[in-house]
């Protein structure tokens, strides 16, 4: 989800600051700023990031679509749209690099689709999470090598874990220290 909330939230020209996680939360909120841990982002700013989510799915085909398609609309509309120039998103979307973001519900921008789908409760886009998984494991399996940039962990560690569950040879359990999966890694079949 950082793609989400700090990627997208900067190409569109808004800045995060650092804070102090033992900041009162109580000052900090009627002050209308968000605080992720450390990290402090103006509540305005981000609402603006969220109707940017709902404006870019109210113009997608109502359909559903994975969070790589979904993010490959972001980065097209940020082509366009951007007021910082370079952003990852931006930049996969030029070079067709696929970005897959399987908790993509879990940052701010997943309200934006909240709003999307209030505005058009018949006719509206979905996250198919069960799609997304089934895409990556079949680039999984197409693969002869294959590698993985791993930014985080819980569920985007989970979905790399289930796309090596097709291989002949699974080495459940077993984790690298820079959490690429051995399944994941050349000569691990």
């Amino acid at each position: 989800a950082s793609i989400i909330d700090m990627d997208f939230f900067e190409a569109l020209g808004f800045k995060q600051y650092q804070g102090n996680q033992f900041q009162d939360d109580k000052v900090i909120r009627e002050n209308y700023i968000d605080r992720i841990y450390d990290t402090y982002i103006d509540e305005e700013q981000l609402q603006v990031c969220d109707k940017t989510i709902c404006e870019i799915a109210n113009n997608l085909t109502p359909k559903s679509y994975t969070s790589r398609e979904f993010i490959k609309e972001i980065g097209k509309y940020l082509k366009s749209n951007s007021k910082k120039k370079g952003s990852l998103i931006e930049t996969a979307y030029d070079n067709k690099v696929p970005i897959f973001c399987p908790a993509f519900t879990d940052s701010s921008a997943g309200f934006g689709l909240v709003m999307h789908q209030e505005q058009n409760p018949d006719k509206h886009i979905t996250i198919d999470s069960i799609r997304e998984m089934r895409e990556l494991t079949e680039i999984k399996i197409k693969s002869k090598q294959s590698g993985l940039v791993m930014i985080g962990g819980g569920v985007p560690k989970k979905r790399c874990d289930y796309a090596c569950v097709p291989r002949t040879t699974i080495h459940r359990g077993i984790t690298c220290r820079a959490n690429v999966h051995p399944c994941l890694l050349p000569n691990s079949r």
